[in-house]
């Protein structure tokens, strides 16, 4: 075990079950799943992303002017996306430096975390472990009766190559029995299913980080998973604003091609994107997983004549290749290439220019340049994404991207529900994360669970990727956010989130579970 210290809907059917296929919807995809093959358990955590070099900078995008950012800051009067009346929400305590930490004198606290550490998709892995990490560097120690604990971030490897529920549940009851991990979280991909089961059998909260987690849906009732990223049917309800705001009528107006390596939640979401658009496609190519070599499928959407491409590929280093070959052979210069999903930050730097003219629908996660944008009167006058790049620019080089912001503010819930429950025990930390608000570095709203379902109230972002001013953060381009939707215009009702079949429901909490103390 490797250890680091301080450190689902209509259109939505996916994803490998521990027994099989699990239908998570009422219409599913067409395409069977591919087996998940078994890859080995990684043995070394990964290394540390090296410090920004003085290596010549990679060719960036043409500046576009961008509209001015609009984020909802405030839920709607009445909302149930608004803090209720009377709670206060307490902005947690975060640390300049581990000097400045109390002294924890007790029992470190072991968060465990299922993410690939070799292989094609190791760059994901990386993502989840980075924003981990930051976010462990300025919460610092938790308190638990006046005793402060240090937190241990530990990590196993479930799919590698091909996400695989099997290896995460492997890897998930490892950390739980053996490593003594009280919590879950990452799981990207079908790992989350695997990672769901265990929870619910071992009875430890799980706050996911994959937008495949929608495995909590009706009959499917999760006590223990909660579903903590932007998922595919918020998405899908963002899409027909983000399509006007990046392509022409004309564009709209013919069908496109799509392309993925993933029969179940990529074509899932070029079915969804078909439907909450109106925009057709003309054809769904289905390379096998894992696939590196795209030249035939890319000669074939070029020969089609569409204007424009959909990809839906896992965001490994085949999300990489297929963006340079398609550079390489003229497609950025004959067609709109669009990723619903977004595009993976660690990819763009070693495609370089590949990337510079790719539309993203909704940049997964939020992005790192919106620390310009915040607004610190909402979080007590501290800037909780800024401080998280900054953490991660010390240790890592580079500030959280995109996925990261989501393991980070997974952290940020889970160390403010055990110190809320004043206790490791799960059942009353996984009470305070169902029924707290909590201030985390996604945005300034607090968020929460949409009770009774399982579903975190996050927003939805759309982004482009622009020249970063001045090289922030060593980064010569980056995704800008130019809208962000709120959960009350891209959620649907509880019940689709999960439990609709019945309880375990959860409940708000009054004043007295939020007014915990700030460290």
């Amino acid at each position: 075990m490797t250890r680091l210290s301080k450190s689902k809907v209509k259109w939505l059917g996916l994803l490998v079950a521990l027994g099989g296929v699990l239908a998570l919807a009422a219409c599913g995809g067409d395409g069977d799943d591919p087996a998940p093959q078994a890859q080995p358990a990684a043995t070394e955590a990964p290394a540390a992303a090296p410090a920004a070099t003085d290596e010549p900078p990679a060719a960036a995008p043409a500046t576009t002017e961008l509209p001015p950012l609009d984020v909802p800051r405030v839920a709607p009067a009445g909302s149930r996306y608004a803090v209720p009346d009377g709670v206060t929400v307490p902005v947690p305590r975060l640390y300049d430096s581990p000097d400045d930490y109390p002294e924890a004198t007790g029992a470190p606290i072991v968060i465990g975390s299922v993410v690939p550490q070799s292989g094609s998709l190791k760059g994901v892995g990386d993502s989840h472990i980075k924003g981990l990490e930051a976010a462990a560097r300025i919460l610092g120690p938790v308190e638990i009766n006046g005793v402060y604990h240090p937190i241990e971030l530990i990590y196993e490897s479930g799919g590698t190559d091909l996400w695989s529920a099997e290896l995460a549940a492997a890897a998930a009851t490892k950390m739980v029995t053996e490593g003594g991990a009280i919590a879950l979280t990452s799981c990207p991909g079908a790992d989350a299913i695997g990672c769901a089961q265990v929870a619910n059998d071992l009875e430890v909260p799980y706050l996911g980080s994959s937008v495949a987690q929608m495995f909590i849906a009706n009959d499917q009732c999760s006590k223990w998973a909660i579903g903590s990223d932007t998922n595919p049917s918020m998405i899908g309800k963002a899409y027909p604003d983000a399509i006007a705001q990046l392509f022409s009528p004309e564009l709209q107006s013919q069908p496109w091609w799509a392309v993925t390596d993933a029969p179940d939640w990529g074509a899932n979401t070029v079915e969804g994107w078909e439907e909450a658009t109106g925009v057709s496609v003309l054809n769904l190519d289905i390379a096998p997983g894992g696939t590196q070599d795209w030249v035939p499928f890319i000669n074939k959407m070029l020969a089609s004549g569409a204007p424009g491409a959909l990809v839906t590929i896992s965001w490994g280093t085949q999300f990489g290749s297929f963006a340079q070959q398609a550079f390489d052979l003229g497609a950025n210069d004959r067609m709109e290439l669009a990723s619903p999903y977004g595009i993976p930050e660690h990819l763009v730097g070693d495609a370089g220019e590949a990337f510079s003219t790719w539309k993203n629908f909704t940049q997964f996660g939020n992005t790192w340049t919106y620390e310009k944008d915040w607004d610190t009167s909402i979080t007590g006058g501290v800037n909780l994404l800024q401080k998280l790049n900054e953490a991660s620019f010390e240790l890592l080089g580079e500030p959280v991207d995109s996925q990261g912001h989501y393991t980070a503010a997974v952290l940020f819930r889970i160390h403010q529900a055990i110190d809320r429950a004043d206790s490791t025990d799960t059942d009353a930390i996984l009470d305070e994360l169902l029924g707290g608000w909590f201030h985390t570095p996604l945005w300034e709203r607090p968020i929460a669970v949409d009770l009774p379902g399982r579903q975190s109230m996050n927003p939805v972002w759309t982004a482009i990727l622009q020249p970063v001013p001045d090289r922030q953060y060593g980064r010569d381009f980056a995704f800008i956010n130019t809208r962000a939707a709120g959960p009350e215009t891209t959620m649907l009702t509880p019940d689709v989130y999960g439990c609709a079949a019945g309880g375990p429901y959860g409940e708000v909490k009054g004043e007295d579970n939020q007014t915990s103390r700030v460290n």
